[in-house]
């Protein structure tokens, strides 16, 4: 074995070791002699790709492929070194796109490159393509990573009953995937199949299976005496989404009016995507820590050497999550909060931020196992009256009708969150007040066969002839002035409206919600309370369907509501800025004091 053989071998190893820095230091030493060599390209450019340096990565790739131009590892690679660059424009994605069809076309059964076609076509807003990359994959056998795109193309397309029927095939024949668990999870919050128990458990076997790989932090972490439970604190703020999204939309109020004499606040931003709200966002804290590359083990190292006292994650279950950094527990308290409604399932995080009607009490719902508590292995802490405060976009149109001599429900809603549990209520309240038609936006319509799932569901419920599709929207301001075609907003179950359900009230639009027997279908409960509108809440489908027709029989309820729901919003607990920060502070403040006494619940 000669000796570039020997060295490569050793820079393998480290690799797979994930010690990229020391392997790649060995490759440059053999760059001088062996610039032109495959194997030297090629490892250079895993080595960049595990270390975040991408566009060098690109570079070495395209060096080997100049010697191999066919060969379908090298294409694969070459397209994920593409989509993970900062500055990965259109431009660039569609040469990754480019390379990934190759690589398929030349190795039909090359799951990589398949996955890498799906998943740029997810992004793209295409799910219907996607899914028929990811059933063409099954040809050649099941794989985990794409099984997981396969369960979000069916669960965009309005098909998660499909989706939880692909996963448990999956999760048997991977059961070391926590990540399958995990789809299952949110999978399973969007269906009636299931009822909260068996949500509940779910979630407590994906966090097992999650937490029993992972590596302990080498140095514990130190725990707060008594003393310490007046200082001043330092919050570690942990998130993919601190950009324009609603994850950002809605932690804005309380970062901008913490109290600044009691709360310090660090940004570790996991998304290598970031705009102009993202800059908004950094003037209101003390450090930004662009962080998309750094592994769960090393960001929770940094957690500790910066001294976090308070750990929030705002993802929970979503894509771009960091809960193995949280499970790690760097800091004496973990939260999850906003993102994801439902338990994380993870054993170690500390509190979840809701409210008591989200979440009621169980002295509130006298009979019902397993309580709200029951079901989460989190300490749930009640932020009341409302866990979430909307900050209304500052162009927002004013509220006007479009002129119609009918009335028109509507929901602006994902597409991912219809089924036919909630298209057959909406069809009994069509039924209920004659001429009424339904109004459906979302980005999702872009791809036809989501439009043909939609139109599927309704005609199943025998209205199709009253539905009208909305095309996508291409600025806010345009999205929200669509509100003018909707006079009364029908809310999706069991999977809630919640930027959706503030944004119709914004522009002047009633909102009816089936309150339902988890948090997923009880948030416009919440903000519906906290504006004052419990009159808009059902308990079940005879009422929903009773408080949709009384409010379509009285145009003058319906004119009110347009022309004095934003002034009532703006005026209400949901829009208090001031008022949730400090109601916020203060929650910090307590589980703080609380770990302070010993009684931290992640580590009972």
């Amino acid at each position: 074995m000669s000796q570039l053989t020997n060295k490569l071998n050793q820079v393998e190893a480290l690799l797979n070791e994930g010690k990229s820095q020391q392997g790649f230091a060995i490759l440059q030493t053999l760059m001088p002699k062996h610039a032109s060599d495959l194997g030297v390209l090629s490892l250079s450019a895993l080595a960049c790709q595990q270390m975040g340096k991408l566009e060098q990565g690109e570079y070495f790739c395209k060096q080997a492929l100049l010697q191999m131009p066919d060969n379908p590892d090298l294409l694969t690679n070459l397209g994920i070194l593409q989509i993970n660059q900062v500055k990965a424009g259109k431009a660039k994605r569609e040469e990754a796109m480019a390379n990934f069809r190759k690589a398929v076309a030349l190795q039909p059964e090359n799951h990589n490159a398949r996955l890498g076609v799906a998943n740029l076509l997810m992004e793209w807003t295409r799910p219907s393509e996607a899914l028929a990359e990811c059933e063409e994959g099954l040809k050649y056998g099941m794989h985990d990573q794409l099984a997981l795109t396969h369960s979000k193309a069916l669960i965009e397309l309005a098909r998660p009953d499909e989706a939880i029927e692909m996963l448990d095939k999956a999760i048997a024949a991977f059961a070391f995937n926590p990540q399958l668990r995990l789809a299952l999870c949110t999978a399973s919050i969007a269906t009636t199949v299931r009822d909260p128990a068996t949500v509940a458990r779910t979630h407590r076997e994906f966090g097992r299976a999650f937490v029993a790989p992972l590596v302990p932090l080498p140095t514990p972490t130190r725990l707060p005496t008594a003393g310490e439970a007046e200082r001043k604190l330092r919050i570690a703020i942990l998130s993919p989404d601190l950009r324009r999204h609603s994850v950002a939309f809605f932690s804005e109020p309380w970062m901008r009016h913490l109290d600044r004499e009691q709360f310090e606040l660090h940004v570790y931003h996991t998304n290598l995507n970031e705009d102009d709200f993202s800059e908004r966002l950094k003037k209101l804290v003390s450090k930004w820590n662009s962080t998309p590359f750094v592994s769960d083990l090393e960001l929770a190292k940094q957690l500790q050497h910066d001294k976090i006292d308070i750990a929030f994650e705002l993802a929970g279950l979503t894509a771009g999550n960091r809960l193995g950094v949280l499970a790690l527990r760097p800091a004496p308290v973990t939260v999850t909060y906003c993102g994801y409604p439902d338990t994380t399932g993870i054993p170690g995080v500390d509190y979840r931020i809701v409210d008591a009607i989200t979440d009621p009490l169980a002295s509130a719902t006298p009979g019902l196992s397993p309580s709200f508590d029951e079901r989460c292995v989190e300490k749930l802490v009640r932020l009341d009256p409302c866990f979430l405060c909307y900050n209304a976009p500052p162009a927002a149109p004013s509220p006007t009708r479009s002129e119609r001599a009918h009335v028109q429900f509507g929901s602006f809603n994902a597409a991912r969150k219809l089924n036919q549990r909630t298209v057959d209520l909406w069809a009994k309240v069509l039924a209920a007040v004659p001429g009424s038609r339904m109004v459906i936006k979302s980005i999702d319509l872009n791809d036809t066969t989501v439009q043909a799932n939609v139109r599927r569901l309704f005609e199943r419920a025998g209205v199709a002839d009253r539905l009208e599709l909305l095309p996508a929207s291409k600025s806010i301001e345009d999205h929200l002035s669509q509100y003018q075609h909707v006079d009364i907003g029908l809310d999706t179950f069991p999977y809630n409206g919640t930027t959706t359900t503030c944004e119709a009230m914004w522009m002047g639009v009633p909102v009816v919600t089936l309150a339902g027997p988890a948090h997923v279908s009880r948030v416009s409960s919440s903000l519906l309370t906290a504006v004052g509108l419990p009159e808009l809440i059902s308990q079940d489908d005879a009422g929903f369907v009773a408080v949709c027709e009384r409010l379509a029989t009285n145009t003058q309820a319906l004119g009110q509501y347009r022309s004095t729901l934003r002034d009532r919003m703006r005026a209400s607990a949901l829009c208090d800025q001031e008022r949730f920060g400090r109601t916020f502070g203060e929650a910090l403040r307590w589980m703080w004091r609380e770990a302070c006494a010993g009684r931290i619940p992640g580590k009972a």
